[in-house]
């Protein structure tokens, strides 16, 4: 087998398959290494390659659960630990999310079955109730429920801030 003939040369200074335009960098200019283990990616930086080995993964619990249960503390030897060295917030507060979205679903509920209720009563008072609550009564709930989020993730954020300080002053 013979090999291919060269392309022929561009026609009026365009550049040819391989080559870099004008105002591009050129072949070994920042960024353009090989990308994979060892390279160097598109910006310069590592490439993604095959993950770190390292200590085995928790299966997707957070740092201070999986640490927790690491250190084989119970649910309730942290709960009544007096110095404070557990953390059981981190645990909960899915739950304690959920929690406050059923209970704001409740609550939205309850305003439809009181508007049937006074259906009963006066029917135009009962009427005017349900549309209110069905075409705008989220929306006071939604805000409830983003008010919870944002309280619940700034608790979070300040508990793995305070175990994260606590693992770098012990590295020191």
């Amino acid at each position: 087998m013979t090999a291919a003939p060269p392309p022929p040369p561009p026609a009026s200074g365009q550049p040819g398959p391989g080559q870099p335009s004008p105002g591009q960098p050129g072949p070994g200019a920042y960024g353009s290494g090989p990308a994979g283990p060892g390279g160097t990616g598109p910006y310069g930086g590592q490439a993604a390659g095959p993950a770190p080995s390292g200590p085995p993964q928790t299966g997707g619990l957070p740092p201070a659960a999986s640490a927790l249960a690491a250190d084989g503390k119970g649910f309730f030897r942290a709960l009544f630990d007096l110095k404070f060295e557990s953390f059981v917030a981190l645990k909960f507060s899915a739950i304690i999310y959920v929690l406050y979205i059923a209970y704001f679903a409740l609550i939205w509920l309850s305003f439809v079955v009181l508007s049937f209720i006074l259906m009963s009563e006066s029917t135009g008072t009962g009427v005017t109730l349900l549309l209110l609550t069905v075409l705008l009564g989220w929306i006071p709930a939604l805000l409830c429920v983003l008010v919870v989020r944002v309280v619940i993730e700034f608790l979070v954020a300040g508990i793995r801030t305070a175990i994260n300080t606590g693992k770098l002053a012990e590295r020191s």
